[in-house]
């Protein structure tokens, strides 16, 4: 008698086998990996930013109005608001012409989104039932038309209806990565850019510079002299960020603990190459300014912005001019003082940020590591006492220490 254990080891190890083979592979995509990437982490993430932005500076009708334009569509149906949103660039088939840009949105069901967006006059129009595809465009034949057809859950936009017969490559992958430290951002594969697409970019960048090269009316040499290398060095930087670079992304991201708004840029060069000595330098010189917070301002944007030793030369030279033309007084004296203390410190960091008051306004703080900072301080505070300034107006030069380092923090009047 056949035992019965036998069977159940059979059906056990048919189930294992079973379990064991990979599921089904995605469908590849032709277009290949997007050389440009355009994102929003999601539709909830994004108005819980503008919810806490605008509550924070005292401005809740702002997020009211929001709240009243998505009640006008429907409160967008049929759209999955917690996953990512954005666009997508491709390069041509060849390498050759114009980008296909994909827009992409996810959704739960394509039908009930349709439905709920509609903008002014434009009105979804749904052109091939059997595929699923919709149109926008304007009654009044203005514009060019926009096609949506849906893959795995994404609802896909393009120029083009053939264009959505080709599978799309799902954008979770980079989408994901891009919302993890952002909540809006835009990269770019500077490594996946075709060669005939960097070579139509560069002429682009040579012909915008050559038409800045030539001297204006009136212009005088020494203003011509600085104006053309400042152009030429913009021009040979784009250039090595074309050449050398190997993508780039920036972004917005937003911190509601701590009220602020951070711009994140980020470049990242090919190994070897001279802008990637460069990057490693730059970066070794912002770690400094890096987080210098103001924590009693309700919402906050700040920058750190190193500079090198070229970028010092040429500065200096600007401001040796404007000291021969600016009037001889100590207002004057101590202004340039105070600039050239920015230059000697290897950078500067500014913020911003927002008081829904009163008194309502902006300020801006510029904060900078310099010699001399107490002195310089003190003199500028003599200078200012006594003076009038614009109602609800401050200047409130300090000093403070930050990461073991003396600064310098000049705070400008406050824009009504």
């Amino acid at each position: 008698m056949l035992s019965p254990i036998r069977p159940a080891l059979l059906v056990l190890l048919s189930a294992s086998v079973a379990a064991a083979q990979p599921p089904e592979s995605e469908p590849k995509s032709p277009l290949g990996e997007p050389i440009g990437v355009f994102n929003v982490a999601s539709v909830d993430r994004v108005l819980d930013d503008i919810r806490w932005t605008f509550a924070a500076a005292e401005r809740e009708d702002v997020f009211a109005t929001v709240s009243t334009v998505l009640t006008t569509v429907n409160d967008l149906e049929g759209i999955d608001k917690s996953r990512p949103l954005g666009a997508m660039a491709f390069a041509a088939p060849g390498g050759n012409g114009r980008p296909l840009v994909v827009g992409y949105v996810p959704v739960t069901d394509l039908d009930k989104a349709m439905a709920s967006v509609r903008i002014g006059p434009i009105r979804p129009e749904l052109v091939d039932e059997s595929k699923g595809v919709w149109k926008f465009s304007n009654p009044n034949g203005e514009g060019s038309a926009l096609f949506v057809g849906e893959q795995r859950g994404y609802a896909f936009l393009v120029a083009d209806a053939a264009q959505l017969d080709v599978v799309m490559p799902r954008p979770d992958r980079f989408a994901a990565e891009l919302s993890e430290s952002h909540d809006i951002a835009a990269s770019m594969n500077l490594d996946g850019v075709p060669v005939g697409l960097r070579f139509l970019a560069a002429a682009g960048l040579q012909a915008a510079a050559a038409s800045e090269q030539e001297r204006k009316p009136g212009e005088s040499d020494d203003e011509f002299a600085v104006r053309k290398e400042v152009v030429t060095r913009g021009l040979t930087t784009a250039q090595r960020i074309l050449n050398e670079g190997r993508d780039a992304v920036v972004g917005f991201s937003f911190d509601e603990k701590r009220k602020q708004i951070a711009l994140r840029l980020a470049l990242h060069a090919r190994s070897g190459t001279k802008l990637a000595e460069d990057l490693q330098a730059f970066h070794g010189r912002s770690s400094s300014l890096d987080r210098v917070e103001t924590p009693n301002a309700p919402v906050a944007v700040s920058v750190s912005v190193p500079y090198d030793e070229q970028t010092t030369a040429l500065a200096r030279r600007l401001l040796a001019r404007a000291r021969d033309e600016a009037p001889d007084d100590e207002g004057a004296r101590l202004a340039f003082d105070a600039v050239d203390g920015l230059l000697d410190s290897g950078g500067v960091h500014v913020v911003m940020t927002t008081a829904g008051g009163p008194p309502r306004g902006t300020s801006f703080v510029v904060a900078a590591r310099m010699e001399g900072a107490g002195e310089l301080v003190g003199r500028l505070r003599q200078a200012v006492a006594g003076r009038e300034l614009p109602d609800g107006a401050t200047f409130e030069p300090a000093a403070f220490e930050h990461r073991g380092a003396r600064f310098s923090s000049f705070q400008l009047p406050d824009q009504q």
